[in-house]
C-alpha cells in the first residue's frame, strides 16, 4: 500500500519549490506495519464509550473519596492539636483558681451548686445538732412533769377508746348492710351490660352480613363490566375486518373500473381515427373535381380565344395557385387540428392515467402509512422501554453516587459534632473542676467557722471527711 507523507523541508525551501510536487513524496508502507496500525487503532461503540465513562466516575469518585479523607485526617490532626492547646490553657487557669483567695461574691454567684448545698446543709445540721442537745436537756425536764398528766388522761382516753370501739361497731354493721344493696345493685348493672353486649354483638353481625352481601354485588357488577369491555373489543375487531374488506372490494371494484375508461379511450380513438381517415378521403375527391373542373375550363378558353388564354391561363394559373394553396392552408390546418386533438386525447389519457395513478399511490401511501405508523409504534415502544432502562440505569447511578455523597456528608457532620461535643466536654469540665475548686475553699472556710463556734468535732466528722472532685462538686 501506498502512503503520501509530507515533506520534511522549511518553510523558506519550500516556498522555492514553485512548479515542483510539494505535496509530498510517495512512501511504502509494509503489510505487517500497515496490520499493526490497524491493530492499534481503537474504535469505540456507544457500551464502550459508556463503559469509559463509568471508569472516569469511578475515578472521580475515588478521587473524592481521597481528597475527603485526606480532609478528615487534617481536621482530626487539628482537633489534637487544638485540645492539647486548651489542656495545657486550662491547667493554667485551674491553678490560677487553686492559689486566689475566697471571695463573697463567688459563693453568693455559685448558690446553685450541689457541692455548696451539701456543705452548707452539713454546716446547718452541725449547728442544729449542737441546738437538739440544749433541747434535749430541756425536754428531759418537761417529760417529768408531763408524765403525771399523763396518768391522769389514760384512764379518760381508755374511757373513750370503748366508746369508740362500740361506735365502731355500729357502722361496722350498717356499712356491711349498705355494701351487700350496692353488691346487688352491681349485678343487676352486669347482667344489663351483658345483654347489651349480646345486642350489640348481634347488630355487628348483621351489619357484617349487609357488607358481605354488597360486596358480592360489587363484585357481580365488575364480572358484568368486564363481559361488556370483551364484548366491545370483540364488536371493534368486528368492524375492523369489516372496513377491510371494503377497502379490498374498493380496490377492485376501482380496477375494473380503470379497465372500462381505458377500453372506451381506446374505442373513442378508433372511431375519431375512422372519421378522420374518412374526411381526408372525401377532401382529396373534392380537390380532384375542382382540378378537373379548372382543366376543362382552361381548354375551353383556349379554344375561344388565343388572346385571352393567355391571360385566362393567368387567370386560372393564379386561381389554381391560389386553390392550391387554399387546399394546402386548409390540409395544414386540418391537419393541426388532428394534432391538437390527438394531443388533447393524449393529454386527457395522461390525465386519467394520472389520475388512476395518484389513487394507487394514495392507496399505496395509505398502505404505507398504516404499516409505518404501526412501525412507528412499535419503535416508539421499543425507545421508550429502552429509554426507559437508561433512565433507571441512570437514576441507579445517581442515587448511588447521592447515597456516597450523603455518607461523606454524614461522616463530616458527625466530626462536626463529634468535635462540638468534645469542645462542649472540655468547657463543662472545665466549669466542674472551677466548681470543685470554690467547694474545697468554701468546704474548708466553714469548717474553720464552725470549729471556732465550738460545735463538738463528732458533728463536723462528715464535713472535714467530705471528698470533692469535678464529678460530684
Amino acid at each position: 500500500m501506498t502512503v503520501k507523507t509530507p515533506p520534511t523541508q522549511h518553510r523558506s525551501s519550500a516556498t522555492r519549490l514553485a512548479g515542483k510536487d510539494i505535496a509530498g513524496v510517495t512512501r511504502m508502507v509494509a503489510k505487517n506495519d500497515l496490520e499493526q496500525i490497524k491493530q492499534r487503532a481503537v474504535i469505540l461503540t456507544d457500551a464502550a464509550a459508556r463503559q469509559l465513562k463509568l471508569e472516569r466516575e469511578a475515578q472521580q469518585t475515588a478521587t473524592r473519596h481521597e481528597s475527603q479523607e485526606r480532609k478528615r485526617r487534617m481536621m482530626e490532626k487539628e482537633i489534637a492539636v487544638r485540645a492539647r492547646r486548651e489542656q495545657s490553657a486550662m491547667e493554667l487557669e485551674l491553678e490560677a483558681d487553686r492559689k486566689a483567695l475566697l471571695t463573697g461574691n463567688e459563693v453568693v454567684n455559685n448558690q446553685h451548686l450541689e457541692s455548696l448545698r451539701k456543705i452548707n446543709s452539713l454546716a446547718m445540721a452541725a449547728t442544729g445538732y449542737q441546738l437538739c442537745d440544749a433541747l434535749q436537756e430541756h425536754q428531759r425536764e418537761r417529760q417529768m412533769v408531763e408524765s403525771r398528766y399523763n396518768n391522769i388522761h389514760d384512764s379518760i382516753m381508755e374511757r373513750e377508746r370503748r366508746r369508740d370501739l362500740q361506735r365502731r361497731k355500729d357502722a361496722e354493721v350498717e356499712a356491711h348492710v349498705k355494701r351487700m344493696e350496692a353488691r346487688q345493685v352491681l349485678e343487676e348493672q352486669i347482667a344489663d351490660r351483658q345483654k347489651q353486649t349480646i345486642r350489640e354483638e348481634e347488630a355487628k353481625a348483621n351489619e357484617a352480613q349487609k357488607i358481605l352481601k354488597t360486596y358480592k354485588q360489587y363484585e357481580l357488577e365488575e364480572q358484568r363490566k368486564i363481559e361488556q369491555q370483551r364484548e366491545n373489543r370483540k364488536e371493534t375487531m368486528w368492524q375492523v375486518a369489516v372496513t377491510n374488506d371494503r377497502i379490498k372490494q374498493m380496490k377492485e371494484e376501482m380496477v375494473i373500473r380503470n379497465k372500462k375508461e381505458e377500453m372506451a379511450a381506446a374505442a373513442y380513438l378508433r372511431k375519431k381515427a375512422l372519421e378522420e381517415e374518412a374526411k381526408l378521403q372525401e377532401e382529396a375527391r373534392i380537390r380532384k373535381s375542382k382540378e378537373l373542373r379548372i382543366a376543362k375550363l382552361r381548354a375551353q378558353q383556349e379554344k375561344a380565344q388565343d388572346k385571352q388564354a393567355i391571360q385566362d391561363g393567368f387567370r386560372a394559373k393564379k386561381a389554381y395557385e391560389e386553390t392550391e394553396k387554399n387546399a394546402r392552408l386548409k390540409e395544414k390546418r386540418d391537419k393541426e387540428r388532428k394534432i391538437a386533438m390527438m394531443q388533447s386525447i393524449l393529454q386527457d389519457r395522461k390525465k386519467q392515467e394520472a389520475f388512476h395513478a395518484e389513487q394507487a399511490q394514495q392507496l399505496r401511501n395509505l398502505d404505507a402509512n398504516m404499516d409505518r405508523i404501526g412501525q412507528r409504534q412499535i419503535e416508539h415502544e421499543y425507545q421508550n422501554h429502552k429509554a426507559a432502562e437508561a433512565a433507571a440505569k441512570e437514576r441507579d447511578l445517581k442515587h448511588g453516587d447521592l447515597l456516597l455523597q450523603q455518607i461523606e456528608a454524614n461522616e463530616q457532620r458527625h466530626m462536626k459534632a463529634k468535635m462540638f461535643e468534645q469542645n462542649d466536654a472540655k468547657f463543662l469540665k472545665k466549669k466542674a473542676l472551677k466548681e470543685s475548686i470554690l467547694a474545697e475553699k468554701v468546704r474548708v472556710d466553714t469548717l474553720q467557722r464552725l470549729q471556732k463556734r465550738g460545735v463538738p468535732e463528732e458533728y463536723l466528722r462528715e464535713l472535714s471527711r467530705m471528698n470533692i472532685n469535678e464529678t460530684n462538686a
